[in-house]
């Protein structure tokens, strides 16, 4: 059993996000940052937990997951503020390893800071949704950038796109009975699917195009605050199996959504409002 599904686990989330990546290549930043804001990774963690710390752990758990949403808005900030002035291709991969020494330490600061905070769920919600808010308004700045090539799948590139969100899956699940709800749910929060896709482009084209994931991502993640508040209320009544469904079902909605708002608004706004 444990080994089934630590093969699950790895199939899963390997799976998802190397779809990311061919839907980045084949789509472009737009939509790839926004349905990069999908709960897949969230979903794929509270699933596995639920399986295995029972669906009351994951209930505990998702008023602290929003609050690692937050961090997670940390992160890309100062992924963005660090990689910002990168704009010699030559010096593309020494860009990218200063954003990640700058966007993971962010994280952590602000789970850690998070982490002392006594909030209630509807507090922990709302305060998200200003993060969410604020983000959106800080990164409207960001150029968007179109992939004009593909880049050719390799083994590594392969590896670089599954191994950390793998890793981060692992890590979690397999500390969760360890750690506990509250940093089971910050951790949740991390973007397991987003942060590989978000390297990959970096590496594979440029700073510009890494930061039009960033410019889109805060759209998206509207998603999983819907994943998130609706597994709350849903992990507990229906159980794991349900409950996932129906929450993801709720993050879906939200992305139908912000789809036919933003295409409605388009023609007004001169096609400024991403899709």
């Amino acid at each position: 059993m444990l080994d089934g599904l630590l093969l699950a686990k790895t199939v899963v989330t390997g799976s998802v996000v190397i779809g990311l990546s061919i839907l980045a290549e084949r789509a472009g930043p737009r939509i790839a940052g926004v349905l990069a804001g999908l709960p897949l990774g969230t979903a794929i963690l509270y699933f596995f937990i639920g399986l295995e710390q029972g669906p009351g752990f994951v209930v505990a758990a998702a008023g602290h997951t929003l609050g690692g949403l937050i961090a997670t808005l940390a992160l890309c900030y100062a992924y963005w503020q660090a990689s910002r002035h990168a704009t010699d291709p030559a010096r593309r991969l020494r860009g990218l390893a200063r954003a990640c020494l700058a966007a993971l330490p962010a994280f952590g600061l602000a789970a850690w800071l998070l982490s002392l905070l006594e909030l209630g769920f509807a507090a922990a919600a709302g305060l998200t949704l200003v993060a969410i808010a604020a983000a959106m308004a800080a990164m409207h700045a960001i150029p968007e950038q179109a992939m004009v090539r593909r880049v050719r799948l390799t083994p590594l590139m392969l590896l670089v796109r599954a191994g950390t969100a793998v890793a981060v899956v692992l890590a979690v699940t397999g500390t969760a009975d360890l750690i506990g709800p509250h940093w089971a749910g910050l951790l949740s929060g991390f973007p397991l699917t987003f942060f590989p896709l978000l390297l990959v482009i970096h590496a594979s084209y440029s700073a510009q195009h890494a930061h039009g994931l960033l410019r889109n991502f805060p759209f998206g993640l509207g998603s999983v605050t819907a994943y998130i508040v609706c597994a709350h209320f849903a992990f507990g009544a229906l159980g794991v199996v349900a409950g996932s469904a129906v929450s993801m079902a709720a993050g879906l909605a939200y992305l139908l959504a912000y789809w036919l708002v933003s295409r409605a608004l388009r023609p007004r706004r001169g096609g400024g409002a991403p899709a």
